[in-house]
């Protein structure tokens, strides 16, 4: 008789590798997509930061056009480093104003509505800021109406 032998067979190993192999590929796809989910909050904040520069340096948000950074930068300071100066002229945005609809409360039966709304035609607007396919909607008050 021969002795029982303690091993694993070529089976169990087999099994054991395939499973350990689904394991591995499902924690690779998790971390690619929380890369990728990291990659795109980055890209997100990089945006919002531009738009917002972009909206405290306009001295009107409702000139429109095509511009870069610097060129609006140097409109309000003066910028003396040219690594600052070329990296603010690599981001290129487009700068879209546009007034929304006029209020017409004039079917309205109340007075206080009926005045808000002669006051405050075409003074709500949009502004809207494009860069790298990414728009970012401004909502703001123009002149025009207060």
């Amino acid at each position: 008789m021969g002795a029982a032998r303690g091993g694993f067979s070529i089976i169990e190993v087999l099994v054991a590798v395939v499973i350990t192999s689904i394991a591995g590929l499902a924690l690779m796809e998790s971390a690619a997509q929380g890369r990728r989910a990291y990659d795109m909050a980055l890209k997100h904040q990089k945006d919002s930061e531009l738009a917002a520069l972009i909206a405290l340096s306009s001295n009107t948000m409702g000139g429109a056009g095509e511009n870069d950074i610097a060129t609006l930068m140097s409109t309000r300071y003066s910028i003396d480093n040219a690594r600052i100066t070329e990296k603010l002229k690599s981001y290129h945005f487009i700068l879209r104003t546009e007034r929304s609809h006029i209020w017409d409360a004039s079917g309205e039966g109340n007075e206080t509505l009926k005045a808000v709304a002669l006051i405050s035609a075409n003074a709500i607007e949009q502004t809207m800021i494009e860069m790298d396919g990414a728009r970012i909607p401004l909502y703001g008050l123009s002149g025009e109406g207060w």
